[in-house]
């Protein structure tokens, strides 16, 4: 379509990375050398769809940037981010290939990552309805994976009346729920059914419905369940199947919910419940022909035990083998073993050099000095991992055990790039930290006055973790949490 050196608008094609049913998608440079993705229309009739995700700009860390859209020699195209890890979709084949899949550490950061995009789509009114592994894009920036949700064209807001358009169905068969299949009314419940089957894909290896027709997809969606994944954590489990639950008030009723859970998991895979109906029982479809065979199977089996009884035939006894299997359809070829993968966490930065908050110049402190001390886990912004310099911003995150005295917890701040430069966003002797209860903690500050904000004017991203410090004199006691991704907006 498009030829390696071509220009289209101020963009020149360097090479494809991807093609779906409606467009393809170009790895692309601007005239300063900026790296973008370039999705350009093949399907004239899905225009719609195309302008609609080209106006949909969401400003949040794990949703896909769109840049600009724009018209030339009748090519309609989008400019978004540029993601060089790749698909979701693609690491899947990649393991599957190997009779692997992804780690437990590696499944659960991303699905909490999209979790967190979806939520925030939910705010604005937004149901994305085709949340799948070639949707999720990754990204890894100073060692630490980022998921992306992309394709927000076949999004609805959620007081849209149906999934159709034409008699058609929007989404993918293979990860719709059971009432985008059935044609119905759907809500945010939707994603966390696409989000639960991708979360399953990640930690078994293999996709949660295989069908060799569409059609056979969608009976499936409706009436089966995947089996349970032995090796997984039962508390993991009990969110998978949670999320997949035929009904949708089985479900978790809210994506933040599901969020909460998935961090919950992290921190502890065995800590979540189970439910009291974690995959209930699908109905069994009404069928005539099955009826009516079953309808003769008893009677031939009152006859026979009114024979028996007479002292006429006597049937023989049979026995039902002790365990069952059920094959589960997979397009017709074998399903190979999949061998867990060695667990391998997500990569984190390097070992940075501590600082301070808001030094004139960097000061060194040293390594952890108390070794009992556990590492706090992040929990979600109220903004979505967005927050504006220039306004007080919530951060938040999850700690079991009891402050020694003299010590309280400090959120560190860097920018991307700036890995060895962890340093404190505010001063632990002026800004408090407050115990909410249950393990969790929160701090409430302008980042305006992070030092690495301070510094770092026109960078955008930025990440942000917690730690133990002991007040007076300043020392860093316990590790670090996980990092997690900030965006950082500046108020005009």
């Amino acid at each position: 379509m498009l030829r390696e050196g071509e220009w289209l608008g101020r963009y020149k094609i360097d090479r494809e990375i991807g093609r779906g049913g409606v467009a393809v998608v170009y790895r692309a440079a601007d005239r300063r050398g900026r790296l973008v993705a370039l999705k350009v229309l093949t399907q004239p009739t899905a225009l719609e769809r195309f302008q609609r995700e080209a106006v949909r700009k969401l400003h949040h860390p794990h949703i896909i940037r769109v840049y600009e859209a724009g018209q030339e020699r009748g090519y309609h195209y989008i400019v978004m981010e540029y993601a060089p890890y790749g698909s979701l979709d693609k690491h899947l084949q990649q393991a599957t290939a190997k009779n692997q899949h992804l780690s437990l550490a590696q499944s659960l950061e991303i699905a909490a990552q999209v979790a967190q995009g979806l939520a925030y789509a939910h705010q604005h009114g937004l149901v994305h309805r085709d949340i799948k592994p070639s949707n999720i894009l990754l990204d890894r920036r100073e060692g630490v994976i980022r998921a992306i949700i992309t394709d927000f064209g076949v999004a609805r807001y959620q007081d849209g009346q149906t999934i159709t358009r034409d008699g058609a169905l929007i989404g993918t068969p293979e990860y719709m729920s059971p009432e985008q299949a059935r044609g119905h009314k759907v809500d945010a419940r939707s994603d966390v059914y696409a989000l639960g089957l991708v979360l399953y894909h990640m930690l078994s290896g293999r996709p949660p419905v295989q069908a060799d027709t569409p059609f056979a997809a969608l009976h499936k969606q409706v009436y089966e369940s995947p089996p349970p994944i032995p090796h997984v954590p039962a508390g993991v489990r009990n969110i998978i199947f949670k999320a997949i639950a035929k009904k949708p008030e089985k479900r978790y009723q809210t994506m933040p919910q599901m969020v909460q859970a998935l961090q919950a998991a992290q921190a502890d895979p065995d800590k979540i419940k189970p439910q009291p109906t974690p995959m209930p029982a699908a109905p069994w479809p009404f069928n005539p022909v099955y009826f009516l065979v079953g309808l003769v199977v008893v009677i031939g089996v009152l006859i026979g035990l009114s024979l028996n009884r007479s002292g006429g035939l006597v049937l023989p006894s049979t026995s039902s083998p002790a365990d069952s299997t059920v094959a589960v359809a997979n397009g017709g070829a074998p399903t190979a073993r999949l061998v867990t993968a060695a667990p391998s966490p997500t990569p984190l930065p390097p070992t940075p050099t501590y600082t301070s908050a808001l030094p004139p110049k960097a000061v060194t402190f040293p390594r952890p000095s108390d070794p009992t001390l556990t590492a706090p886990v992040l929990l979600t912004l109220p903004e979505g991992d967005m927050v504006y310099a220039g306004r007080p911003a919530t951060f938040r995150w999850r700690w079991d055990g009891e402050l020694p005295p003299n010590t309280t917890f400090e959120v560190r701040i860097w920018a991307e790039g700036a890995d060895r430069e962890h340093y404190g966003a505010y001063d632990v002797k002026s800004i408090a930290v407050t115990n909410q209860g249950n393990g969790e903690y929160e701090v409430n500050f302008d980042v305006a006055g992070a030092w690495s904000v301070q510094q770092h004017v026109s960078q955008e991203f930025f990440y942000w973790t917690a730690a133990v410090v002991q007040v007076e004199p300043y020392v860093r006691l316990g590790p670090e949490a996980r990092p997690r991704t900030l965006r950082i907006a500046r108020l005009e």
